[in-house]
Formats: structure tokens, C-alpha cells, sequence
């Protein structure tokens, strides 16, 4: 698994420094590891950038600004502004070797389905992430499916996946991915049965004459 090193800075908390910090340019955020007082810190956007638009999870090397340690831990979970889609805050689970971590997972397709090639299919991907739980040394940087032999109607949900280094904690039968029939290759279908329909209606009443 890739490490991404973060450096942050420790911050006061309450509501007014953390519109403070935001007016600053910054975002804040909070470290936390079971068993120990979590610790307040900020981040410029740039630093977070490789941590939080990516399509695989990462080890952080977390340093906070005055303080020699370097933490290791994980991007638990990030929120974003709902208007302009800026991350506005984040959480970092700091890892204990030999206890169990419980994060999400991104979900990455692989190829295109035949579907979607010869069939002129739909690709629908409704799951993109999926929470699990399982030892730090245990944890990938994404889950990969190959989708390149899925034709229309076919699915794939969790129960599919072999998984036997770590849980979900999602339902098994929650689908991942699907390929669809398109609205035109639906219609073609149709227009080719009704065809089909009427040849043996034709040739029905020519037998009967």
C-alpha cells in the first residue's frame, strides 16, 4: 500500500476558530485513535488533495506542525460543501497494529463489458465504495472487479466477491455493477419481436387460404 505524507498544524476548537481556519484558506480536521484524546488539526487544500481525490485508499504519514512523532494513520471520512463541492472538513483513524480498522473501501471496474461493446449495453455502477473491517496489514488500496464479461442483465453484487482477508459491512446482496439495455437497443428488440410476430401471423393465414 502507497503512503502519502500530510502535514497539518494544531488547531483550537469551537465554531468561531473553525470558520477562522476556513477563512484562512485552510480546512480542519481531527485525529483520532482508540484509547486516546483525538487531537484537533488543519490542512491546506493542496495537502489533502492526493489523500482525498483518488481511487485508492493510502497509508498517511500524519505530521502535525511541533510535535517529532509521525502518526499512521487513515482518511476515515471526508465532508463537502453541498454547494461547490469543497472539502470543508476530515477525519483521520489512526491505526493499532493487531486491531481491527473499519473503513471504506473504493470499488474500481476493470475492461468493458461485452454488453456494452457488441450489445450497445448500459454500465451502471451503483456501488463505488464499500465499508469493511480487517487488520491494518490486511487493508488494499482498492477493490478491483472485471466487468469485461458481463453481457445485458448481467450483475454483480457483493456476495460475488471473494473476500477472505477482510468483512463488509454492507449487505451481500447490495449490487456493485450491472449492464442494461439502452433505450435503442430495447426498442430494436421489440420492433425485431413484433416482426417476428407478424411473419408467423402472415404465414398463418397463407397456410389457411
Amino acid at each position: 500500500m502507497k503512503s502519502i505524507k500530510l502535514a497539518t498544524t494544531k488547531r483550537a476548537t469551537g465554531k468561531r476558530n473553525t470558520k477562522l481556519i476556513r477563512k484562512e484558506g485552510n480546512i480542519p480536521g481531527v485525529y483520532y485513535i482508540k484509547g486516546t484524546d483525538s487531537i484537533p488539526i488543519s490542512a491546506s487544500p493542496k495537502a489533502l488533495k492526493d489523500l482525498v481525490y483518488t481511487n485508492e485508499m493510502s497509508m498517511v504519514e500524519l505530521s502535525i506542525e511541533g510535535d517529532n512523532q509521525v502518526y499512521d494513520c487513515f482518511l476515515k471520512d471526508v465532508t463537502f460543501d453541498p454547494i461547490n463541492s469543497q472539502v470543508i472538513h476530515f477525519d483521520l483513524l489512526g491505526v493499532v497494529q493487531g486491531q481491527e480498522l473499519t473503513v471504506e473501501i473504493p470499488i474500481v471496474l476493470l475492461g468493458t463489458p461485452i454488453g456494452v461493446r457488441q450489445s450497445g449495453g448500459i454500465l451502471q455502477h451503483t456501488m463505488r465504495g464499500v465499508v469493511i473491517s480487517c487488520l491494518p496489514k490486511d487493508l488494499p488500496n482498492s477493490i478491483e472487479i472485471d466487468v469485461s464479461q458481463l453481457n445485458i442483465g448481467d450483475s454483480i453484487s457483493l456476495k460475488d466477491i471473494a473476500q477472505p482477508q477482510f468483512e463488509f459491512k454492507a449487505p451481500e446482496d447490495s449490487m456493485i455493477v450491472n449492464v442494461a439495455a439502452s433505450r435503442v437497443s430495447a426498442k430494436d428488440e421489440e420492433e425485431g419481436e413484433e416482426e417476428e410476430d407478424k411473419g408467423e401471423e402472415e404465414e398463418g393465414e397463407e397456410e389457411e387460404e
